[in-house]
């Protein structure tokens, strides 16, 4: 069940980021860059499938480390063109 999700999760948020760097769309950056932090906490805690050892944490950590790269870049763009 948590690997069915967590593919999903995983698919829609690198894809909703590709887009927003596609499209330079800070607004969707910002989203995307959170959705993905929020995969990482997510495989975190729950694992992935049935999975829960230090690939699934260094997996976990690296989606943290993205999503807050971006989520931070887009809102400091979105702030400076404002």
């Amino acid at each position: 069940m948590a690997l069915d999700i967590i593919v999903v999760f995983v698919i829609f948020g690198w894809a909703m980021l590709f887009f927003s760097l596609w499209s330079e769309n800070v607004w969707i950056g910002f989203m995307s860059g959170a959705f993905v932090l929020v995969i990482g906490i997510f495989a975190l805690i729950n694992g992935v499938g049935i999975w829960n050892d230090w690939l699934t944490q260094t997996f976990g950590y690296v989606h943290i480390g993205v999503g807050l790269i971006f989520s931070l870049v887009a809102g400091y763009e979105a702030i400076d063109s404002w």
